[in-house]
């Protein structure tokens, strides 16, 4: 998976200049993580990973990072870290990935199977 960063520039007028080009950026859903460490850096940085995990999991291929708020607790650092699970691709509609399409039918005939329908 290769990682790239866009900085310095917020979430909408990121998605102005994708769709100048053909591009569409979905927003779905916030991810909230926190860790523990010893150490600041590597605290970041694994907050961050996680949230990046979860994020690719879902097949969603981009991650707006909100906030990196860092303190210290009883000698520990504790970062949280908010985020915005989003999603690039051409296709206007979201469903257009194949598998994101199957997944979201999958989740709807559970969901209808859970309510007996």
């Amino acid at each position: 998976m290769a990682v790239r960063s866009v900085k310095n520039l917020n979430g909408c007028e990121l998605d102005r200049r994708l769709r100048a080009v053909g591009w569409n950026l979905f927003s779905l859903a916030e991810i909230k993580v926190s860790t523990f460490g010893f150490n600041r850096e590597r605290a970041v940085r694994r907050a961050v990973k996680r949230a990046l995990a979860k994020v690719t999991s879902d097949d969603f291929n981009a991650l707006e990072i909100r906030q990196v708020a860092v303190k210290r607790f009883l000698g520990l650092t504790y970062v949280a870290v908010s985020a915005y699970a989003r999603h690039l691709q051409e296709s206007m509609f979201l469903l257009h990935n194949k598998r994101l399409a199957e997944r979201n039918q999958a989740r709807l005939v559970y969901s209808r199977a859970d309510r007996g329908g």
